[in-house]
């Protein structure tokens, strides 16, 4: 009964949260940050399958989250990972809510925020700045997980906001 439970949060996480990209969030080119969003952002501009990108640049993450998490964790995860990337690839119909660009970005940041919140609550990762965060601690006690993973999203923030010029929005998504 508890791993049914772990696995439908983690589900329903990765459901939400690919809902929120493919309906609010990518329409406008909004990117919130981390990992996934660097991958949005390489298939938006390189038409490399987001699920090719989140294994190619998560693999070794993933090979540390291995070492120090364990087995079932990394499984967990990595198989979180590729039905998220999955998810995003899917050819969904374009449905766009009338909400505009400020509605959608926080809709979008929302959504986002709690199907992340169900797959972490299930002591699952989707890989990504949270377990770069945890590889860069180990190396660098001083620093905490969460100003790794904020300086990483304002890198991948930065990048997108050079590429596509929609700066404020991103900004403001990662914030909330």
């Amino acid at each position: 009964m508890k791993n049914i439970t772990r696995f439908s949060r983690i589900f329903v996480g990765l459901i939400v949260t690919a809902s929120a990209y493919i309906v609010f969030l990518n329409p406008h080119n909004i990117s919130v940050g981390g990992m996934t969003g660097l991958c949005i952002i390489i298939n938006r501009y390189f038409h490399v399958p987001t699920t090719i990108a989140l294994l190619s640049l998560n693999a070794a993450l993933f090979a540390y989250g291995w070492k120090v998490k364990g087995a079932a964790f990394t499984i967990r995860s990595v198989v979180a990972m590729v039905c998220l990337g999955l998810l995003l690839d899917i050819p969904f119909p374009k449905f766009e809510p009338q909400l505009g660009e400020v509605g959608s970005m926080l809709v979008g940041s929302a959504l986002s925020g709690a199907g992340y919140g169900l797959v972490v609550s299930a002591q699952t990762s989707t890989g990504g700045s949270d377990q770069l965060g945890m590889l860069v601690t180990s190396f660098s006690p001083e620093l905490s997980v969460g100003a790794v993973m904020t300086a990483f999203d304002f890198i991948v923030i930065s990048i997108d906001s050079l590429l596509s010029g929609n700066w404020l929005f991103s900004a403001i998504a990662v914030l909330l």
